[in-house]
């Protein structure tokens, strides 16, 4: 299921490196950074590409701004 970014359009369940750090406005070696030290939630490799689980990312990113 789509999630909504509050700009009007919708994510795709699984992000890859590129649409996280677009998302996140990190580099891409903060995106690498963060998946080497356990630190971005819903990372996993596929095959050899990583995705990024969007609805735990955004749970994660709402659990920051709530504080």
């Amino acid at each position: 299921m789509p999630l909504d970014n509050k700009k009007g359009s919708e994510l795709p369940r699984y992000l890859t490196p590129k649409q996280t750090q677009e998302l996140l406005q990190i580099s891409r070696a903060t995106f690498f950074r963060m998946v080497s030290e356990d630190r971005l939630p819903g990372a996993f490799k596929l095959g050899d590409s990583w995705r990024v689980d969007s609805e735990k990312l955004i749970r994660w990113i709402d659990k920051k701004v709530e504080g």
